[in-house]
C-alpha cells in the first residue's frame, strides 16, 4: 500500500501518486486573515492596516487592526449605544438617543457618516460621526414601511435597504435620491442585508414562512438561494472581508452561528453551545460579536468557535443590530468600477463591471441604458456636525444650524470653556425678610400641630387612668371598698387599718377569698351599734346588733336600706358587744375615738 505524507493526499486519477492539499479552500486553516497554500502545507499573513500578534509558532494566526482601537455599536430601539474595546479604557457612551425603534445599523467609514433604520418612524436616517461616541444632528433620508436591514456600499456610494412592510429590497444613493426596488418577489420577511463591493454581490436573509439565505449581484441579477435547509429564523448577516469573504449569519430559533464560503459552499456550524437567541451579528478580526434580544447581552467568541463566550455587556434592553466601527473594518483600498458621472441616476456594482439604473416608475431613454428619462436632483447636503466636546451632545436649532449642549460645568459654543462657579450673592434685607416670613409660615404651624397632639395624648392618659382606678369590676385586687357621698355617708378606704387586722375570726372582714364578692358593710358603722330609724321611729335610741339577713345598697341613690325578716320588738332587743378590725375591743363604748365619723348637720 501506499500512503502520503502530511499535507498530500492520493490522487483520485493514480492512486500511486500523491497530489498537495490545498488547505486553504476548506474551513479550519485557522488562518485570522489570509491562507496561502504551500505544497505540503499553508501559511497565513495578515493584510495592510493589520498587525500580526501571533506569539511563538506560525505566523498571521492573530490579526490586528492599526490605529485606533475597535469599538462597538449597537441599538437598543430607543439609542444607539457605544463601548470601546480597549481593556485599559472601557468607555461606554450614548451615541444616538430619544429615537423611537432603531432595527439597523451601518455606516460609511470614507465621509464618516451613522445610518440607521427606525421602524417606529419608518424613516431612514443618517447623521455624521464627529467621533466613535459621539455623532453630530440626525437627517431623515427615505421613508419607508417597516425598515429591517442596512449596508452601505462604500464603493459605489450606495444604500441597500430591506423593508419587510413592502416584502422589498430598496437601493438609493447614500444621500436618499433615485430610490429603486431591485428584488421585489419571492420575499415574505427579508431581514439582515449585507453588500460585498469588492466581488459585486448582495446577500440578506429572509425568515418568514420558508426560511433562507439569498445571493444576486448588487444591481438585482442573478438572483441564488445559497441556503434553505435546517434554518429557523436566520435574522442577522455578516461578510469577514479580510479572511476571503467568508459569510457569517445567526440563527435565533436554532440558537446557532453559522458560516460559508462567499459562493454558498463549505458550510460550518461555529457555536452552538451557551447561545440563546443570537439577533444580530458582526465579524471583525478574530472575533464574532452578537446581539441576545432574551438575555439582553452583548458577547463575544472566537470566529473559528474555539474557546468560551464573553460576556461584553448585559443588562440591555431589545437589542436589535450591532456593527464593529474601525477604520479598516471595510477594505477602502478597493477601486471603484463606476465611471464618474457616467450613470444619469444609479451605478450598480456587480462581479468585475457595473451596471446603471432608473429610480422606481421611470425608464431609460430611448433604448440608452445610461440615460433615464427621470428628472436629475440636486445632492442633499451633508447633515450638520458639531464639533462638541466634553461630553456635550448635538442638536439642531430651529434654523437647522447644529448647536452643542454642554455637560455641568463646561461652556462655550463647543463646550470647550470651563465654566466658573456662580457665586451665590448675600441675601439682602428683603430676602431675609422673606425668608423669615417663610420660615415663620412653616415652623409656627408644626408647633401648633405638636401641642394639639400633646394636649390629645395628655387627655387620653389622663382618660385611660381615671378609668383605671374607679372603672374596673367591683371585687378586683383592691382591699378598699368607696361609698358615695351623701348626708350620712362617710368614705373611707381602710389605709389606716393594717392588712392582717382585716382578717378576724368573726369573718366580717374575710377578705381571704378574693374571688368572691365585695362585701359592702361599711367598717365605720360595724365599729358601733347600728342605728336604725325610720320616719315612723325617729327619736328612738339606737338599736345596736339587730338581726339582719341583708343589706342592700342601691347604686343610683348612694343610700343603705334595711330588710327584714323578722318583727322585731323593743324588748328583744340586746346590745351585743362585737369585735372590729377598726377597735378589737370587746366593749364598746359607742365613743369614736378615732374620730372616724363626722355629725351630719341634718341629724342634729
Amino acid at each position: 500500500m501506499c500512503s502520503c505524507k502530511t499535507g498530500y493526499v492520493a490522487s483520485p486519477d493514480d492512486k500511486k501518486s500523491c497530489i498537495d492539499v490545498d488547505e486553504c479552500v476548506t474551513f479550519g486553516h485557522n488562518c485570522s486573515q489570509r491562507c496561502i497554500n504551500i505544497k505540503g502545507s499553508y501559511g497565513c499573513e495578515c493584510r495592510p492596516g493589520f498587525v500580526d500578534l501571533s506569539k511563538a509558532g506560525p505566523k498571521g494566526l492573530d490579526c490586528r487592526a492599526s490605529g485606533e482601537k475597535a469599538t462597538i455599536l449597537f441599538s437598543n430601539g430607543l439609542e444607539i449605544r457605544s463601548y470601546k474595546l480597549d481593556k485599559t479604557d472601557f468607555e461606554y457612551n450614548d451615541v444616538i438617543m430619544n429615537q423611537k425603534q432603531i432595527q439597523a445599523i451601518d455606516f460609511d467609514p470614507k465621509r464618516n457618516f451613522l445610518y440607521w433604520a427606525d421602524g417606529a418612524q419608518r424613516k431612514v436616517i443618517r447623521a455624521s460621526i464627529v467621533k466613535p461616541n459621539e455623532v453630530g444632528v440626525p437627517q431623515m433620508l427615505l421613508d419607508a414601511q417597516n425598515p429591517e436591514g442596512l449596508a452601505v456600499d462604500w464603493i459605489g456610494r450606495n444604500l441597500y435597504f430591506t423593508d419587510s412592510g413592502m416584502h422589498s429590497i430598496y437601493v438609493s444613493k447614500l444621500d436618499g435620491r433615485y430610490r429603486k426596488a431591485i428584488i421585489s418577489s419571492d420575499l415574505d420577511k427579508p431581514g439582515d442585508v449585507a453588500v460585498n463591493p469588492d466581488l459585486g454581490l448582495l446577500y440578506w436573509t429572509d425568515y418568514g414562512s420558508a426560511p433562507k439565505i439569498e445571493s444576486a449581484w448588487m444591481n438585482g441579477e442573478h438572483r441564488k438561494t445559497l441556503v434553505k435547509s435546517r434554518l429557523g429564523q436566520p435574522t442577522g448577516l455578516s461578510i469577514d472581508y479580510a479572511a476571503g469573504n467568508r459569510v457569517y449569519w445567526c440563527d435565533q430559533k436554532q440558537n446557532l452561528v453559522e458560516s460559508m464560503n462567499w459562493d454558498g459552499s463549505d458550510r460550518r456550524v461555529i457555536i452552538s453551545k451557551d447561545i440563546s437567541s443570537p439577533y444580530r451579528l458582526d465579524v471583525f478580526e478574530n472575533w464574532i460579536y452578537w446581539v441576545s434580544r432574551d438575555t439582553g447581552r452583548v458577547s463575544m467568541q472566537d470566529k473559528f468557535g474555539r474557546g468560551v463566550k464573553v460576556t461584553v455587556q448585559e443588562g440591555l434592553n431589545v437589542l436589535t443590530d450591532i456593527k464593529i466601527f474601525q477604520i479598516y473594518r471595510y477594505n477602502q483600498t478597493i477601486e471603484s468600477r463606476c465611471p464618474e458621472n457616467f450613470c444619469s441616476h444609479l451605478c450598480l456594482l456587480k462581479p468585475n463591471s457595473f451596471s446603471c439604473a432608473c429610480p422606481e416608475y421611470t425608464n431609460f431613454i430611448g433604448g440608452s441604458t445610461e440615460a433615464c428619462d427621470s428628472k436629475s436632483q440636486e445632492p442633499i447636503p451633508a447633515p450638520h456636525s458639531c464639533t462638541c466636546e466634553n461630553g456635550a451632545t448635538c442638536f439642531s436649532s430651529n434654523d437647522g444650524s447644529a448647536l452643542c449642549k454642554c455637560m455641568d460645568g463646561w461652556t462655550g459654543e463647543r463646550c470647550t470653556v470651563k465654566a466658573t462657579p456662580a457665586v451665590a450673592p448675600e441675601p439682602s434685607a428683603s430676602s431675609t425678610g422673606s425668608s423669615g416670613k417663610l420660615a415663620a409660615a412653616i415652623i409656627v404651624p408644626i408647633i401648633i400641630l405638636l401641642i394639639v397632639l400633646a394636649l390629645l395624648a395628655v387627655f387620653l392618659f389622663m382618660k385611660r387612668h381615671t378609668l383605671g382606678l374607679g372603672g374596673g369590676k367591683l371585687g378586683g385586687g383592691s382591699t378598699s371598698v368607696s361609698f358615695r357621698s351623701g348626708s350620712n355617708m362617710v368614705q373611707y378606704d381602710g389605709s389606716d387599718v393594717p392588712y392582717g387586722a382585716q382578717e378576724h375570726s368573726n369573718g366580717v372582714f374575710d377578705m381571704a377569698a378574693s374571688d368572691k364578692g365585695t362585701d359592702f358593710s361599711n367598717p365605720v358603722y360595724d365599729s358601733v351599734n347600728l342605728e336604725v330609724m325610720s320616719s315612723d321611729t325617729k327619736g328612738l335610741p339606737p338599736i345596736a346588733g339587730a338581726e339582719y339577713d341583708a343589706v342592700e345598697m342601691e347604686p343610683s341613690s348612694g343610700t343603705v336600706q334595711a330588710s327584714y325578716t323578722n318583727n322585731i320588738h323593743a324588748d328583744d332587743i340586746q346590745v351585743r358587744p362585737r369585735q372590729t378590725a377598726l377597735n378589737p375591743t370587746s366593749v364598746d363604748t359607742e365613743r369614736d375615738t378615732a374620730m372616724l365619723v363626722e355629725e351630719d348637720a341634718s341629724m342634729v
